[in-house]
């Protein structure tokens, strides 16, 4: 199998849980900056060029890629690693196909699609926020669903009406009722298939405890070193 065989989420039309997925970054090396470091400036450490990633052919992080047997890693920025070299799949030696901005949603369903097409033996999930969803268009598409502030609400509120109905419905209970509906189905599906899920949620080490990473706000390298060790324990 290789990454031409396969689309971009935004491009499905069903299937959702039957078709594997590209990640949605461009394949190559970068070392991406946002506005919120633009702004604030870099950690004390960094510089704007200090950090690298490398974005494979099947559009997610590192070297390791999927294929047939290939143990994976599935989560948001906190699995792909933003702001820091290191990131803990990739010191576990398996796939990262952590995306930033990922939903329990987009996790679950990521998660279900790779071991059904490349059947690994043990997969490993770190848990998002609960307040994200997985929004499917009405062509069958899905996109990321993220909270925003308050200022930025009130300006796409009158652009997206699904957003703001998302808004609406959003609350501390439908958010861990959602979380909990994808922690079952994920974890009766790789009992089912006989795979081995090893999984944390991202507050499992407070991120704070540890130098950040270059954004000052995302985990740094020695969170990273101790998530992969504590898997491996």
């Amino acid at each position: 199998m290789k990454p031409q065989d396969f689309k971009e989420a935004r491009y499905l039309k069903n299937n959702w849980f039957n078709e594997f997925t590209l990640g949605h970054d461009d394949p190559g090396y970068c070392d991406w900056i946002d506005i919120r470091e633009e702004k604030i400036g870099c950690a004390p450490g960094y510089t704007k060029h200090s950090i690298e990633y490398f974005i494979n052919d099947w559009r997610y992080r590192g070297q390791l890629v999927p294929e047939m047997g290939a143990p994976a890693a599935f989560g948001c920025s906190y699995t792909f690693g933003y702001g820091s070299n290191l990131h803990w799949p990739g010191m576990l030696g398996v796939a990262n196909l952590g995306q930033n901005g990922a939903s329990n949603d987009q996790i679950t369903r990521l998660a279900i699609t790779y071991c059904k097409t490349f059947k690994p033996k043990e997969i490993y999930v770190m848990w998002t926020f609960d307040g994200r969803r997985e929004h499917i268009l009405e062509s069958g598409a899905l996109v990321k669903f993220r909270n925003m502030s308050l200022e930025d609400f009130k300006k796409q509120k009158n652009v997206d009406p699904w957003f703001s109905a998302y808004m609406e419905l959003n609350n501390l209970a439908s958010n861990h009722h959602n979380f909990n509906k994808n922690e079952m189905l994920l974890n009766s599906w790789c009992a089912n298939n006989d795979i081995k899920i090893h999984y944390k949620d991202q507050n499992y080490f407070n991120k704070d405890d540890y130098p950040l990473a270059r954004d000052n706000m995302h985990p740094g390298a020695d969170w990273h070193l101790n998530v992969s060790a504590s898997f491996e324990t």
